[in-house]
């Protein structure tokens, strides 16, 4: 039987969640692995024997990009997690059925954002966002899936470190991932509140910090919007096993 791993990456100033988070998700996998951006030391609560610590001073600070350090390493269930959302009990089964009704052959998640075929501003020319926290009636195609609660097999999709050229922009590099192996991705149909946040001030989100990037420099172009560039138009945005 496949082994399920989770992966997630983290800095010193999100612990609390940190601790939240392990505790949600720990019993649903065989394997987490923390990717530690930045510790002086480990967390006591890390030091268990289905945890895996990989530390910045030995690998490089990855930022988010951090989650997938293992994704050529290891074989399985590959769940993205973040330090930021506490995940029901059920998480992780119900993702893994959602992949393997599409015979493991795509990425599903609880989280994805829409863009047209012209992107110059990765913020503001969002065109929808179906969030993890409000809920989704049907199972959904997407063009970009948020890492933090997302789900492949690595068996049909190669993912490896290098992939991710620059830290933070974790969601926009497995896009790129993605479309150059034809892979789609699906958000899946989930009920109001399912996934809880965790409150973190905006301005110290990703999100948050692009977004104040782009507003303070409207004329230049953001490494964002530069990458995803590969991917436009877009291509194979729907499900095409399960429609």
């Amino acid at each position: 039987m496949d082994k399920i791993y989770a992966n997630m990456a983290t800095i010193p100033k999100r612990i609390p969640q940190l601790e939240v988070v392990v505790n949600c998700i720990l019993p649903q996998v065989d394997v987490l692995n923390v990717y530690l951006n930045n510790f002086e030391e480990v967390p006591w609560f890390l030091k268990k024997d289905k945890v895996n610590i990989v530390r910045s001073q030995e690998e490089g600070d990855r930022g988010d990009a951090g989650k997938f350090y293992w994704a050529d390493k290891v074989s399985g269930y590959y769940f993205t997690i973040d330090d930021d959302i506490a995940y029901p009990p059920d998480y992780v089964e119900t993702l893994k059925k959602g992949l393997d009704r599409r015979g493991k052959k795509c990425a599903v998640g609880v989280h994805g954002e829409m863009y047209g075929d012209v992107i110059n501003h990765w913020t503001r020319d969002r065109k929808g966002t179906h969030h993890f926290f409000y809920e989704l009636e049907r199972d959904t195609p997407v063009c970009v899936l948020g890492t933090g609660c997302a789900l492949f097999h690595t068996d049909h999709i190669k993912v490896k470190p290098e992939d991710f050229k620059y830290p933070n922009m974790a969601d926009i590099w497995f896009t790129v991932i993605c479309s150059r192996q034809s892979k789609f991705r699906v958000v899946l149909a989930h009920p109001r509140a399912w996934l809880q946040i965790l409150p973190i001030p905006e301005e110290d989100t990703l999100w948050g910090k692009t977004k104040k990037y782009e507003e303070e420099n409207p004329n230049e172009i953001s490494r964002e919007v530069e990458a995803i560039q590969e991917c436009l138009p877009w291509k194979g945005i729907q499900d095409v096993n399960f429609w």
